[in-house]
């Protein structure tokens, strides 16, 4: 998990996860909160790295979330084997900016 659950960070760092191979993103939201009530859907705009499977997003001007809320702040990110389609996980984690 980027960042780490209970960690301390910055409005522009990046958020995101890194997931076994064979599993796939089927929604990325960040909530201005730490329960995750606020959600805004980013799954558009998290790109994958090449070669590994680590989905980031990166606060920037012009994005649906262009700095990360001060105080607390949810991820949560739902994720499907493709071996088992449907079948879907979730997963949610809470930070604090500073």
């Amino acid at each position: 998990l980027i960042p780490e659950r209970g960690d301390e960070v910055l409005q522009q760092q990046r958020i995101g996860i890194d997931l076994e191979p064979g599993y796939v993103v089927r929604s990325f939201t960040v909530s201005p909160d730490a329960r995750c009530l606020e959600p805004v859907e980013l799954v558009d705009f998290v790109r994958p790295t090449d070669g590994v499977n680590l989905f980031v997003y990166q606060p920037d001007e012009g994005l649906p979330v262009s700095a990360l809320s001060p105080d607390d702040n949810c991820v949560r990110v739902v994720i499907e084997n493709i071996q088992r389609p449907g079948e879907l996980q979730d997963v949610q984690w809470e930070f604090t900016v500073n």
